[in-house]
């Protein structure tokens, strides 16, 4: 790599990005993959348990508060989403994050990726104290946002005012976007520099503001790029699958070949999604981490720390 350049456009910082990635595909997409799997597995068997639980919670709770069953339903919905969805998602995401970001981390140092699994707790640890930072801040906000959808969905709903429903979700998910810009880099910032919980918020603001609106124009690009690729090879492997399966239907007369190979195909389908999934799940941490290593080199002059640190290899 040379160890001159450093981006500083935002089409420089996209390509970065998959410089950065490339570097470490392999690693990257095998930390995705294995500990998404384990992740999925225990939170398939967490869940179940927890709905059991929940449920009976939620029984003497329907009882004790005279509720009637669509209450009950609901109550239980907020009790599985709360108590068990939200922490394991937490877990998963600071897990996750950690990982890719030391990842990236490395390779922006030049230094030879490997995962250090000694440092991955730690640094998880800290990136769910700081997620429960942003999830603290966040609250008013989303409060204010599902209270609006949900005036709007009345009013769609009651007045036939469609317009009025599509033009909040419009308004509320950029105004989302915006806000989470705040906090955009409190998770690499979490990482890099061992801050968290508020700390971390303060210092990615510090780094965000005054490009306040072309980071989120960078960020709104690459959210879509991502869902592009994702789309891209979803669509494909939907078309390659239509098409088997209507050549099958036209050519093979034996229904039980028919099925099989079907069955094949949902198969084959189903982990060819899944290998797309683990593709794109180090991209959004990768991303970040390209970006905040941008602002510290223009504001604090960080790649005289990068090139002597290359130096030391």
């Amino acid at each position: 790599m040379n160890t001159d350049f450093y981006p500083k456009t935002p089409a420089e910082i996209f390509d970065h990005t998959i410089y950065i990635y490339k570097q470490a595909f392999g690693k990257h997409l095998a930390f995705a993959s294995i500990f998404g799997i384990i992740f999925f597995v225990l939170f398939f068997f967490m869940a179940v348990f927890a709905a059991i639980a929940l449920a009976i919670v939620a029984v003497y709770a329907i009882a004790a508060l005279a509720l009637d069953l669509e209450g009950g339903s609901f109550l239980i919905g907020l009790l599985l989403s709360g108590v068990v969805v939200a922490p394991i998602y937490f877990i998963w995401l600071s897990v996750s994050s950690a990982g890719h970001i030391l990842l990236a981390r490395q390779t922006v140092y030049g230094h030879r990726a490997r995962l250090q699994i000694r440092e991955l707790p730690g640094v998880a640890a800290r990136i769910f104290l700081t997620l429960l930072g942003v999830l603290i801040i966040s609250t008013p906000f989303v409060f204010v946002m599902v209270a609006a959808a949900t005036s709007g969905f009345v009013a769609f709903l009651l007045y036939n005012f469609p317009w009025v429903f599509f033009v909040l979700l419009l308004i509320f998910a950029a105004a989302y976007l915006l806000f989470t810009n705040i906090y955009s880099l409190a998770i690499v910032v979490t990482v890099c520099e061992k801050k968290t919980f508020f700390t971390a918020i303060l210092r990615s603001w510090a780094l965000v503001k005054g490009e306040f609106w072309k980071i989120a124009g960078m960020r709104l690009v690459w959210f879509f790029a991502a869902l592009a690729i994702w789309a891209v090879g979803i669509g494909a492997l939907s078309l390659i699958t239509a098409l088997v399966d209507g050549a099958i239907g036209t050519g093979v007369a034996n229904f039980a070949v028919s099925s099989v190979i079907t069955g094949i195909l949902a198969v084959v389908s189903a982990l060819f999604s899944t290998v797309i999934f683990f593709v794109i799940i180090p991209l959004d941490g990768i991303f970040h981490t390209a970006l905040y290593y941008n602002q510290r080199i223009k504001r604090e002059g960080l790649d005289i720390e990068i090139r002597l640190g290359r130096l030391r290899i």
